[in-house]
């Protein structure tokens, strides 16, 4: 697997922690198959591995919150215990002035602390904050989320799943299935890690609205829409 990659944009974030350097981003653009345009970006970080992940989903949160960014969709990766810990009022401030879409990471968290972050996604939700179950089929609790978590906006389907289902027919039949009943649910599926020709005209058979990966990257001419 290759990991040639073309960024789009890049974006720099103040850190709230005192004394820290601004934190670098770099966009990943997510290709709409229908007319193979750019729908979003993923907000990737670039910079030495943090002390605290919280502290970077943190940074973000205030950096959306605090000022609108003229941009497209960015769909932003959050830890639970960040969605768990942050107040309400700032995903509403962040949602509103910015086109966000919060994924929701496969990590594991006990029952207690899931059903509380069911409650506080559902909560968000449904006064209008945007979120993404990530990593579809990469872990254990795939359908777990699925169901615990309504007004879904998005499914990004795991590169790694994607991958298997390629040599499996059953799979891919299985795969095609679920699709078919997100979209039936106006849900949007996002083909994860495309790396190749090869992939993208899988997730085409699929049915998936969106892709992206470094093969997606070569595909879409640079442009930098975002700024500091």
């Amino acid at each position: 697997m290759q990991t040639k990659h073309n960024f789009n944009g890049r974006l720099s974030i103040p850190s709230i922690s005192p004394g820290t350097a601004a934190l670098p981003f770099e966009m990943q653009p997510i290709m709409r198959l229908a007319d193979e345009v750019v729908h979003g970006y993923e907000l990737l970080y670039r910079g030495a591995r943090p002390v605290s992940w919280s502290d970077v989903d943190r940074s973000v949160l205030a950096y959306f919150a605090s000022r609108a960014q003229s941009n497209p969709v960015l769909y932003v990766n959050l830890s639970n215990e960040t969605i768990l810990t942050t107040a309400d009022e700032v995903f509403h401030e962040a949602a509103q002035k910015n086109k966000l879409v919060f994924e929701l990471s496969e990590s594991f968290v006990d029952v207690g602390k899931f059903d509380a972050l069911a409650d506080k996604v559902n909560t968000l939700s449904a006064a209008g904050v945007r979120f993404a179950i990530d990593d579809f089929g990469s872990g254990l609790d795939g359908m777990k989320r699925l169901y615990a978590f309504n007004r879904i906006e998005s499914v990004k389907i795991d590169g790694g799943l994607l991958a298997t289902t390629m040599s499996r027919p059953d799979a891919e039949s299985a795969l095609k299935a679920l699709v078919a009943n997100w979209r039936s649910s106006a849900i949007i599926t996002v083909a994860e890690c495309v790396e190749n020709d090869e992939m993208l005209s899988f997730a085409r058979g699929l049915g998936v609205d969106l892709v992206q990966g470094w093969h997606v990257d070569a595909l879409l001419a640079p442009s930098a829409l975002l700024t500091a």
